[in-house]
């Protein structure tokens, strides 16, 4: 199920969908008589690619799943045993070094969990994340990096065994059991994540970090013209949806 998941969903991703659109729409145009059902394909292709480069489908999207959860306040910090951070994908390259080897979204979540470990007195790191098509496990270049930045190995706990969200929330119910704790993932991420750990009985203090919609940005000249980084940003959400469409259906 999980490989398959990880090869079913990118084929509903902008590039890869449009692409399919448009090898369908030329094959009509050379190989069939079916000009109109040509046309009306790569013309689809052409709308998909406006309306992902443009975001226009991705900040509304973005803007209503990082709405669930606000970022966690410190002001009055929760008691919690665990400050639990998930794994964003990392690089295997050895020639970096292991914070080189974050992805952006990983070293934003473990700077964050390392920040609110520091604001609750006692509490300590749950690093997760297992090898999935890398050679090295999420949580221990996670771990390797916290340590660069001189977080004491005795505050941090390692959880290598995990493929995805569900594997993650499956094994932490056996790590913390009913302790409290606080969780820490990408803003996006989040309402899939509560989901999943609620369906095992956890019910973590959500610290939603790695934002892609930031409010009240000045208007810019880089607005008016398409992004690649758009389109990424459209398949983070279709991503999400999907995987949120899965879980909701797995959980019943």
């Amino acid at each position: 199920m999980f490989l398959l998941k990880k090869v079913i969903t990118p084929f509903f991703y902008p590039l890869p969908f449009s692409l399919g659109l448009l090898m369908l729409g030329i094959g009509l145009f050379w190989f069939s008589k079916k000009q109109k059902a040509g046309k009306i394909l790569v013309t689809l292709m052409g709308l998909i690619l406006v309306i992902t480069s443009y975001g226009f489908f991705s900040y509304l999207g973005l803007s209503w799943l990082e709405s669930f959860y606000p970022p966690i306040d410190l002001t009055h910090p929760p008691r919690a045993k665990w400050v639990i951070v998930l794994g964003g994908g990392v690089s295997s390259d050895p020639d970096l070094s292991p914070v080189s080897r974050l992805s952006s979204s990983t070293l934003v979540r473990l700077i964050e969990g390392i920040r609110i470990q520091k604001k609750i007195p006692g509490s300590k790191l749950i690093l997760s994340g297992g090898r999935v098509f890398d050679r090295s496990a999420e949580a221990e270049l996670m771990k390797q990096a916290a340590l660069d930045l001189e977080v004491p190995a005795s505050d941090m706990f390692l959880e290598c065994d995990s493929k995805d969200t569900a594997d993650q929330a499956r094994i932490m119910k056996k790590r913390v059991g009913n302790e409290s704790c606080v969780l820490v993932t990408s803003a996006y991420h989040m309402p899939r994540s509560i989901t999943l750990f609620a369906s095992q009985g956890l019910y973590p203090v959500p610290a939603p970090t790695d934002f892609k919609i930031m409010k009240n940005s000045a208007l810019q000249p880089a607005f008016f013209f398409p992004k690649g980084s758009n389109i990424k940003d459209t398949e983070i959400l279709i991503h999400e949806l999907l995987g949120l469409l899965w879980c909701m259906t797995a959980v019943r």
